[in-house]
């Protein structure tokens, strides 16, 4: 299994090279194949940018994650920024953190996952753990919305969130079926519920 880092390089002292052969190590130590693109050319930075974007379109071709490393989407990000969208809406690639290796033998196992297994994983595991319990994490973004449209507080609900992210999901899989849509609507559903579940531990009003 083959996994891509990608990062900021841009304006960075030594291109931040040091962070993707951190990072590179760290995932090869869990027994993946990594192409580095620190590595690419040995190193050589004087190149025209074009050269280091067809070689890396066809490294991206031949991988099965890719690996973000921190910033990747910051304001001097330049490569990693294109190469996160093409990974995984042109080759369907898995997305990763960096700094968090995937053992490799689980992975291998996750490739054969279901929509909803993939989706439990998630909500779960890896958003729950970025973001926080759904019933808080939508709780925030309601109340974003309620200022963004003028709204009472308190109008939306977190479930009401959640079920209004999954309207996005079902929107896009009508323009473009993808799985990364069904594995949200997925998660979305499963959130929703887990935020019911919370407001009635509350007592409050799902």
């Amino acid at each position: 299994m083959k996994v891509y880092i990608a990062g900021p390089m841009t304006g960075m002292p030594e291109y931040n090279f040091p962070a993707f052969h951190k990072a590179a190590a760290a995932w090869r130590a869990a027994g993946w194949d990594v192409v580095n693109p620190a590595e690419s050319f040995d190193g050589d930075t004087s190149r025209v940018y074009r050269d280091y974007v067809r070689h890396d379109l066809q490294a991206l071709r031949s991988c099965h994650a890719i690996a973000l490393l921190p910033g990747w989407d910051g304001p001097n990000a330049r490569g990693s920024v294109w190469e996160r969208e093409v990974a995984e809406a042109v080759f369907g690639l898995h997305v990763f953190d960096a700094d968090d290796p995937m053992p490799h033998d689980p992975f291998r196992l996750c490739l054969g996952e279901t929509v909803l297994q993939e989706a439990q994983r998630l909500v779960y595991g890896e958003r729950q753990n970025a973001y926080g319990h759904p019933y808080e994490d939508y709780t925030r973004t309601a109340r974003l919305w309620e200022a963004i449209l003028g709204l009472p507080h308190a109008t939306i609900s977190p479930r009401i969130a959640c079920l209004m992210m999954a309207a996005v999901k079902i929107s896009r899989e009508v323009n473009q079926p993808k799985r990364d849509n069904l594995v949200d609507l997925a998660g979305y559903a499963a959130c929703a519920h887990r935020c019911t579940e919370r407001a009635i531990e509350l007592g409050q009003t799902p």
